[in-house]
């Protein structure tokens, strides 16, 4: 039951912020998926890239689900994010960090919440007007997922 409450209400935030992004139309929503380690999982999940402090920092919150390893985790991020734009190119690099919330449940009973911070370089590609890609690497530190690589498609304002 608690499993199913923290879900909903994850699924909630994020259609709460992907409308308020899509308004706001500065704003960025979108989904990524790719590999977690420590647990081996496959994850899948959203992040929301909003405001913009100082033209180069942006508010990026980020939900993840991973399955596999014998556990569950339901993963909450709430990442700064620092853009830095490369010279006469359409490619970007970012940093991202801040607190992680890690809700875990393992397959034969048991859960805990645990948090942790996790820190993030990433590439972002173009897509044209409708948004852009990201390639992620992130790091946790503490008692959260210690690895994921994922690749994101961002629709909305850059």
């Amino acid at each position: 039951m608690k499993k199913t409450v923290f879900f909903l209400l994850a699924v909630v935030c994020f259609a709460l912020v992907g409308v308020s992004s899509a308004l706001a139309g500065s704003n960025s929503f979108g989904v990524r998926a790719g590999y977690g380690s420590e647990p081996d999982q496959f994850v899948i999940g959203g992040r929301a890239l909003m405001g913009n402090f100082l033209k180069i920092t942006r508010f990026a919150p980020g939900f993840d689900y991973g399955t596999g390893d014998n556990i569950t985790t339901y993963t909450f991020n709430g990442d700064v994010l620092l853009l830095l734009k490369l010279p006469n190119s359409s490619l970007a690099l970012y940093a991202a960090g801040g607190p992680t919330v890690t809700y875990w449940d393992a397959d034969k009973g048991g859960s805990d919440t645990e948090v942790g911070a996790t820190i993030a370089g990433g590439l972002r590609l173009p897509m044209g007007k409708a948004g852009f890609y990201e390639l992620e690497a992130r790091f946790g530190i503490g008692d959260v997922p210690e690895f994921k690589l994922m690749f994101g498609i961002m629709f909305g304002g850059k």
